[in-house]
């Protein structure tokens, strides 16, 4: 299973959605002709024609890789669907990204040196750098004083980081109402690492940069595009 990711701050009027891309037209044959391909001595595809049907493939693979526990479980692996998510919450991401199995995905993503702007309560602009927000998000911030007896959970004496997620949800976030094309406050619910990939550089007219992944949407005057 493949999922393409969007992730951006909707509107409220838009919810969580998922299309299909594309999908194996027969994943029940699909499977019954890679579990007989294990124990086949023939090219088993040379009998496609002699196939059961879609239904009754499906009946073959339940009652004997399924339901009798026999063989391994590699022949259902090879169906494969590829599904459109967009306007997901983020929570949604990090569980994917935690738990994946049999599950590959795409989504969109800004280098770790790239600055989102904070508004504090005297509408002065602080910039952080997505990589320092993954620290605290993940380590949690630095204490003033070290710890000198054994924490109420346990924690060893010496310093230490304390979580600060709820901090940082609270922090008023500026981003961009597409309707109006007016920035607002908005929060963060999750802060994530995808990893090492490819990054590029987008330079703009007047000098300023931005650097992402290769299917990072962009807002432009034409819509949403790729750098791709």
């Amino acid at each position: 299973m493949t999922f393409l990711f969007m992730s951006t701050f909707p509107p409220i009027d838009r919810f969580f959605t998922v299309e299909v891309v594309s999908q194996t037209p027969n994943p029940q044959q699909t499977i019954y002709a890679a579990m007989h391909q294990d124990y086949a001595e023939e090219f088993v595809l040379s009998d496609r024609d002699r196939f059961p049907n879609e239904e009754r493939c499906g009946e073959v693979v339940v009652r004997n890789l399924l339901a009798g526990n026999r063989g391994h479980f590699g022949p259902l692996e090879h169906p494969q669907i590829v599904l459109n998510c967009g306007w997901f919450p983020h929570s949604t991401m990090q569980q994917i990204r935690t738990h994946r199995v049999g599950v590959s995905f795409d989504v969109q993503c800004l280098a770790g040196d790239t600055e989102v702007t904070f508004v504090h309560a005297s509408g002065r602009l602080q910039k952080y750098k997505i990589a320092d927000l993954y620290d605290l998000w993940s380590e949690g911030e630095k204490a003033v004083r070290s710890r000198k007896i054994r924490g109420r959970k346990g924690e060893l004496p010496g310093s230490y980081r304390r979580d600060c997620k709820t901090r940082l949800r609270k922090m008023n976030l500026r981003v961009l109402n597409e309707e109006t094309g007016m920035f607002e406050i908005g929060h963060i619910n999750h802060v994530f690492d995808q990893g090492i990939q490819p990054v590029y550089r987008l330079t703009l007219e007047d000098g300023k940069t931005i650097d992402c992944t290769e299917n990072h949407r962009l807002f432009t005057q034409q819509g949403w595009q790729t750098d791709g």
